[in-house]
């Protein structure tokens, strides 16, 4: 499955070249005809990795031997294409640009373009290496890190017909200390089949899920799958997701269990911020299209929080929000307010009066759906305090 989605991508990435590049491509290919200038002083390409004064990595590219022009006073430009090609001249792989001056017209690949001017007649003969490119490789992004092998090809076209004179190409190794975008697209890929893990497994914490869950769960899935812009990466996204969701509801099928505690270890490592709230908003969602919610679903929902690395109070506003407002249930109850089994009496009026000052505030919402909510908290935080903190402190 894995490779079939890396092929994908990279064939994504392809067609986003262009059929400018196609000629490039064919040249960076094993047993392609090199355009150079007949006779002697052959076209050369050579680069050099440098740091500039403050750390910068930058390529110098750099050009000599005999160029021939169509005419007299032929205006030329510069042009220098990036590939990675690690995997061998038969695969490679395109550099992309992050800067867009520095991009192809219709990608994101990197491409260096610049006026060279007129060359005043036909033949020019350049005898010592000539800079013509000084690449920073902050501007460069590779298909991933590590160490890659990189090929420059350097070429003067016509400015007027981007015809090509001549060419000439070097490859280089050099090591990439940033997470390549095809890491970061299998990243994406497994930090979204394991949230699907998880939220199967938040539905089925009681032994059973119901239709509004599952539906939550593919309409997720139907959103990853509408984000992606081209044909191929929606059905890339479908075929993973999708094999995820039913790959993981056989499991619990058979009897076997998610494992949570490795799932959502896992999602640490693999997940951003941003990725691991996601997830965890959806097991939210998930949890309130229950029945009910249990003390089993509420541990398994706060565990699920720590092993994300959830800021705790972040994770209980988010469950106020995404939860519905249930009188009654202890447990379900005190963790909607944020009460605890260590706490005192005290304590537990403390938090009910700060829970009290902040939905109170939220009374006069213009936000109707926020005024509704609000009501609904204070009938609850008045029957907590009247349930838990003052009959105890009467009976004291």
């Amino acid at each position: 499955m894995l490779e079939v989605i890396l092929i994908s991508i990279i064939v994504m990435i392809w067609i986003c070249f262009g059929r400018t590049a196609k000629w490039h491509i064919a040249f960076l290919r094993p047993g392609a005809k090199r355009s150079e200038s007949p006779g002697s002083g052959r076209f050369r390409c050579t680069v050099q990795l440098q740091k500039e004064p403050g750390g910068t990595e930058v390529f110098i590219v750099k050009i000599k031997g005999r160029v021939v022009t169509p005419s007299d006073m032929y205006d030329m430009d510069i042009q220098v294409l990036l590939a990675d090609v690690t995997d061998g001249a038969d695969d490679p792989k395109p550099v992309l640009g992050t800067v867009s001056q520095w991009q192809m017209e219709d990608s994101p690949v990197f491409c260096y373009r610049v006026h060279n001017g007129k060359i005043p007649r036909r033949e020019l003969r350049i005898s010592e290496w000539m800079t013509v490119a000084t690449i920073r490789a902050d501007y460069l992004q590779f298909p991933r890190q590590g160490r890659r092998k990189i090929q420059f090809v350097a070429s003067l076209i016509s400015h007027q017909s981007s015809a090509e004179l001549v060419c000439a190409g070097a490859v280089m190794d050099y090591e990439n200390a940033q997470t390549g975008y095809i890491d970061i697209t299998e990243d994406n890929n497994q930090a979204r089949v394991l949230t699907v893990r998880l939220a199967v497994a938040v539905a089925d914490s009681e032994g059973r899920s119901n239709q509004a869950q599952l539906d939550v769960i593919r309409q997720w899935i139907d959103e990853h799958i509408m984000a992606c812009q081209s044909n191929t990466g929606k059905l890339v996204i479908r075929d993973l997701l999708g094999g995820a969701l039913r790959e993981t509801a056989e499991l619990i099928e058979s009897n076997r269990q998610v494992d949570i505690e490795s799932v959502g270890r896992e999602m640490a490592r693999a997940l951003e911020v941003i990725e691991r709230y996601n997830a965890i908003e959806l097991c939210l969602r998930i949890a309130g299209q229950g029945d009910e919610i249990s003390g089993r679903q509420i541990d398994i929902l706060r565990r699920t929080a720590e092993l994300l690395d959830i800021d705790g109070e972040k994770f209980r506003a988010m469950a106020q929000k995404l939860l519905p407002v249930r009188s009654g249930r202890g447990d379900y109850t005190n963790f909607i307010l944020g009460i605890t089994d260590d706490m005192t009496v005290e304590d537990k009026r403390e938090q009910l009066n700060d829970e009290y000052c902040k939905w109170n505030g939220r009374v006069t919402s213009r936000d109707t759906t926020i005024q509704d909510q609000a009501d609904e908290m204070l009938a609850l935080i008045a029957q907590v305090r009247n349930d838990c903190v003052e009959q105890p402190c009467a009976n004291g």
